[in-house]
């Protein structure tokens, strides 16, 4: 949710009111959701109230141009990123199937994984202002 509305920390939830009540016994109390429901003026522990700040200047921003807008632009990147990755013949290499592609969060490596084409792509990355590229290494 992080990086889809605001800082770390803030997670919109939206609980449908036919659900609540109906939890587990073991769910922890921050979880149920009826304990905010019961105390809408409340709060059960102490808001992140700068991640919430910064989330609503987010959704205000976005509020501008629309959830199309944004759904459009994702996809535009998206098809553009894994065409170049299926163009590359084989040098570049999402191992995610289509169908199960994110939009977000591109899943591929260079060479079969070949550490250092990685390194070099990211240390040239890096001086073209990219950052952050690097992914998880289990993967």
């Amino acid at each position: 949710a992080q990086k889809n509305c605001g800082p770390a920390g803030c997670t919109p939830t939206v609980i449908r009111k036919d659900l609540i009540g109906k939890h587990r016994p073991d769910t922890p109390v921050m979880c149920e959701w009826g304990t905010f429901d019961k105390a809408p003026n409340d709060y059960y522990n102490t808001p992140v109230t700068y991640a919430i700040y910064v989330s609503g200047l987010n959704f205000a921003y976005m509020k501008k141009n629309g959830i199309k807008y944004y759904e459009d632009k994702a996809a535009r990147s998206a098809k553009k990123m894994y065409s170049t990755i299926d163009d590359s013949q084989g040098y570049y290499h999402a191992w995610v199937q289509p169908k199960d592609r994110s939009r977000m969060n591109y899943v591929w490596n260079i060479a079969g994984g070949n550490k250092d084409l990685e390194t070099k792509f990211v240390e040239q990355a890096a001086k073209e202002g990219m950052r952050e590229l690097k992914g998880f290494p289990t993967l």
